[in-house]
């Protein structure tokens, strides 16, 4: 399909008739003063989070109990989980690698370390269904940024693609019921969509999108795609089609009521809209239904518990809580909160 950039139309936010206030039910703190939060993994009733201090922490779901933790000797880029078919982790650094850890045996030195062959760090990875294989991008380096697909069972890759982005991939995710097929998103302003069952790239290639800005992160539900840029705008695409369904644009001081957003923490598909996640400098958030049909509202709002900017949010949908991270630098640690 032929790239082009495309004009961002402006989207404003109301509170819902039954907009609530969250509340706080329980936190945590990680590592020592200084410490803050960089990444969050979440499995069945446990979830890892990952600390400027280079360690990787796991807690109970349900309490924030402290289970294990594991120091490491390089900052964190990246961190995923795969609940099944058993509870394994995989971080990415700035060493280059990716260490992949089994959560049952709490191996501090990680049960495996996949390196490239090829320049680049590793930047982002993520686990296909079955957890057989795993798709690793990296960083630009010498003018090429590649993905590994690494076979879980052999350790070792069975494809490698250098040709679709020409900058740092940032976020790659397997298609939720189509195991086959991988996405990838790019500083280069690109996401792609790969068979990954196919070794050569140009035939491997099945679409790929322009979101103009660069890729932050993606979701998705079916033949629905939600794309997240650095710029802090989100559309809305048609898989099937490879069209544009709805462009959120720019969310940042969007909302009413004197409330402004400074940043959208996540972002994430559902049926008919996307639910976002939209932060401030204060740590304050929201949570927002946008759509294509509905008018945009804010479904929950979050205030209190935090001091700094909120990063990153996992929900427990089955038990509504909501695990957080945000960089407190101006206080004693980072919180975990629910």
């Amino acid at each position: 399909m032929d790239i082009e950039e495309r004009p961002r139309k402006v989207r404003r936010l109301a509170p819902a008739p039954d907009c609530i206030a969250g509340q706080l039910v329980s936190k945590a703190r990680l590592g020592r003063s200084g410490t803050y939060v960089l990444e969050l993994a979440a499995f069945d009733s446990t979830f890892a989070a990952a600390g400027s201090d280079k360690s990787i922490r796991t807690y109970d779901s349900a309490t924030l109990k402290q289970l294990n933790a594991i120091q490491g000797k390089a900052n964190v880029t990246s961190l995923t989980g795969s609940v099944w078919p058993a509870p394994v982790l995989c971080m990415t650094s700035d060493q280059g690698d990716a260490v992949l850890y089994d959560l049952r045996t709490g191996a501090p030195g990680g049960n495996l370390s996949l390196k490239s062959a090829r320049p680049g760090a590793y930047t982002c990875g993520a686990f296909d269904s079955h957890q057989t294989q795993i798709a690793a991008g990296t960083e630009l380096a010498l003018h090429e940024a590649h993905i590994d697909i690494w076979d879980l069972r052999a350790a070792a890759v069975v494809h490698t693609y250098t040709e679709s982005h020409s900058d740092d991939i940032t976020c790659v995710r397997y298609h939720p019921h189509r195991r086959h097929q991988l996405f990838s998103g790019s500083t280069d302003t690109l996401w792609t969509c790969f068979d990954t069952r196919l070794s050569d790239e140009d035939d491997a290639v099945i679409a790929t999108g322009n979101e103009g800005a660069p890729l932050r992160s993606m979701s998705m539900l079916q033949e629905r795609l939600a794309c997240l840029t650095t710029q802090e705008t989100i559309s809305i695409w048609d898989l099937a089609e490879c069209e544009v369904l709805d462009e959120l644009g720019d969310v940042r001081g969007q909302t009413e009521q004197g409330w402004q957003s400074h940043h959208v923490i996540r972002a994430d598909v559902t049926a008919d809209a996307v639910q976002t996640w939209l932060g401030t400098e204060s740590g304050e958030f929201v949570v927002a239904r946008q759509s294509v049909d509905e008018p945009d509202a804010v479904l929950a709002t979050f205030s209190g518990s935090h001091s700094d900017i909120v990063r990153c949010i996992h929900h427990d949908v089955a038990s509504d809580r909501v695990k957080l991270q945000s960089t407190i630098r101006h206080i004693e640690d980072a919180l975990l909160m629910y």
